[in-house]
């Protein structure tokens, strides 16, 4: 990967935070960075103050965790402690909010989308010794523990399902249009989550109009795994938005030159053509 694409167009802090992260090798914590992206609603957000309302929901549930003596009753207890006890569900009312994305509001407000929510799940399991992995389940973020696996969604009350169970949830989200196959259960690491929970915003701010909010999460992207290509083409588009035509060559032509046969590449190259003819023009 050529270093000088591991930047920073937009200024953002978080998109720095996480290269400096990166570069000096170390890792992605999910809660911390996760609240990093919060200070999106709150600038002045204390990180410290939401790690330490983690600390307290584990350890207000840890005599409970002590009476459970299997996977299955740690993890229902689990469930009725946050699900039920702490009141930590869905958004079901207003499930597109942006908010619904940010971990600090999710622990304030007790609701979000299944992946913040899942988020809390891993946390506050992980605090007490239990381990559990997220799922990149399609339209349906779903964790799960132990082998065979047990999943848990935590968007519906920490509900514990089977493969079944999933393949029922698949095809109700869905409406039978995409085919349920095990693979979609895989566990997907820290770093995935976090790109998940991007994506998300992502997806918001270009429909809302955003383009420096979108260009700000796609800097973020970038930062936690320089590889994924698309976001370049991205960014370069964002980049035209805003009128950075400098910006918006060199990432379509890093594109182009990355990604071999790409099925846009028509698309890209008349936007590059377009790019290059505004910058020559400015400079």
């Amino acid at each position: 990967m050529n270093k000088q694409h591991i930047i920073v167009r937009s200024g953002d802090r978080v998109a720095t935070y996480f290269a400096e992260l990166r570069s000096a090798g170390h890792q992605f914590e999910l809660a911390r960075c996760a609240l990093e992206i919060a200070t999106d609603q709150d600038p002045e957000l204390d990180v410290e103050h939401y790690i330490r309302e983690l600390d307290a929901l584990a350890t207000r549930f840890a005599p409970q965790y002590a009476k459970a003596h299997t996977l299955r009753s740690r993890l229902e207890a689990l469930a009725t402690y946050l699900g039920r006890d702490e009141g930590f569900t869905g958004n079901h009312d207003d499930y597109y909010e942006p908010e619904n994305s940010y971990l600090s509001h999710v622990i304030e407000k007790r609701h979000g989308l299944p992946i913040t929510l899942s988020v809390v799940y891993v946390e506050v399991a992980r605090r007490l010794g239990l381990c559990l992995e997220g799922v990149g389940f399609p339209a349906h973020f779903l964790l799960r523990a132990g082998n065979p696996p047990i999943f848990i969604d935590a968007f519906n009350g920490g509900a514990l399902l089977d493969e079944k169970g999933c393949a029922d949830l698949l095809r109700r989200f869905t409406g039978g249009r995409m085919r349920f196959h095990p693979g979609l259960l895989e566990p997907v690491s820290t770093n995935q989550v976090l790109l998940r929970i991007l994506r998300n915003l992502k997806l918001l701010h270009v429909k809302e109009g955003r383009a420096f909010d979108a260009l700000r999460m796609v800097d973020r992207l970038i930062a936690i795994d320089p590889d994924q290509m698309r976001e370049y083409r991205d960014r370069g588009l964002l980049s035209m938005e805003r009128s950075d035509w400098g910006g918006a060559v060199d990432d379509l032509t890093f594109y182009l030159g990355h990604v071999r046969g790409p099925k846009d590449e028509l698309f890209v190259r008349a936007k590059l053509a377009l790019a290059t003819q505004k910058h020559h023009a400015v400079n």
